[in-house]
């Protein structure tokens, strides 16, 4: 692909790159846009993602814009949503890329990727995407190793392509953020004392979730050990009364954080000493700020889905069934029991936390 690399640096050239969810998965993307810009300085950058995920893209200071599918609205009703569907083909259309990046590897991507135009389309094999069909539309194709961080893998498809070296050091990304987003954040951290954890125990998924009671002797610990203060984060009103639920253990040195926009999450997340949390979009957030993450992980494998660093650590949960997986549990969405978190053991996290942390 040498003619590849010539051509981009000779050349402003215009990138789409189809990342359309979820919204961890496309924080653990944004690699590979620092990986374009730090070797092709002439580059602009398109992004196509589920609506409920613009908002995170079009705060990465280096996405020129963002174009909006609504898959599930679409879904519903395909006829009195088509004049929206077509609209979006348009705005997909309107532009002639240079390279088009398919890092989702499903069929719905596959179906932007068909839309779009672009001089090269480039993704997974057949034996790597997700969906295999989505390999049918593209032009060149590259396997990864699934057991490679997830990072990794999208990074690997640009390296292969366009023949840049593999060693590439993960910085952090800071998002676009107000100034007066930024004077709130220090007003709320002013003036404590010790260390500050920030815990994240929520995700989309009940089956990556600690149990309440597991939380609340864990950090119970935690605070004999290390006497930090607690910021708590939630994103539905079920989280929201859990985070409650938790502060009222810490009532003096704790606090339940009100809804912000990612981009302040995220600053408040880089004035952290430590953030806690399972596998979700929050870890991911966390883990592009300069910020230790400590999290815990079942029916995924932390191997694959953990932030890339020594700064970040995880505890990986036992499936008592005995079910071994390369990613995913195939049960993540249908174990009744969760077991592979239910069972852990608050003391074994602890003793974890400190050896792990101690030796990051």
């Amino acid at each position: 692909m040498y003619h590849d690399k010539l051509f981009f640096l000779k050349q402003i050239v215009h990138i789409l790159i189809v990342k359309t969810s979820s919204l961890g998965d496309i924080v653990q993307t944004f690699p590979v846009i620092t990986l374009l810009k730090k070797h092709y300085q002439r580059v602009k950058i398109d992004w196509v993602a589920k609506k409920f995920c613009c908002e995170l893209v079009a705060a990465h200071p280096d996405v020129h814009h963002v174009i909006s599918v609504d898959s599930y609205k679409w879904r519903r009703s395909f006829l009195k949503n088509y004049f929206e569907m077509w609209g979006m083909v348009r705005e997909l259309r309107e532009q002639r890329y240079d390279l088009l990046l398919d890092l989702q590897g499903n069929i719905k991507s596959a179906c932007v990727t068909k839309c779009a135009r672009a001089r090269k389309k480039v993704g997974y094999t057949f034996s790597s995407a997700s969906d295999w069909p989505n390999a049918f539309f593209l032009s060149h194709r590259y396997r990864v190793d699934v057991k490679d961080p997830i990072t990794f893998q999208y990074l690997s498809i640009v390296q292969q392509h366009l023949a840049i070296s593999s060693d590439f050091c993960i910085e952090p990304t800071m998002l676009n953020i107000t100034d007066e987003e930024k004077r709130w954040v220090h007003s709320q951290i002013q003036g404590i004392p010790g260390p500050i954890f920030m815990v994240c125990s929520a995700s989309r998924w009940d089956n990556k979730k600690l149990s309440l009671k597991t939380w609340q002797i864990f950090l119970k610990q935690l605070n004999k050990k290390f006497s930090p203060y607690f910021f708590f984060v939630w994103g539905s009103e079920k989280e929201r009364e859990e985070s409650e639920t938790l502060h009222r253990s810490f009532i003096f040195s704790s606090c339940v954080l009100p809804r912000m926009s990612i981009s302040t999450l995220q600053f408040f997340m880089d004035r952290m000493d430590v953030v806690l949390a399972v596998d979700s979009f929050a870890l991911h957030l966390a883990a592009t700020t300069s910020t230790s993450t400590y999290s815990i992980f079942g029916p995924s494998q932390a191997s694959v889905y953990k932030p890339f660093g020594e700064s970040h650590q995880a505890f990986q949960g036992v499936c008592p069934y005995g079910v071994l997986f390369d990613k995913r549990c195939p049960y993540l969405r249908s174990c009744k029991t969760r077991g592979c978190l239910k069972n852990i053991d608050p003391e074994t996290l602890m003793q974890q936390f400190i050896w792990k942390m101690h030796h990051k």
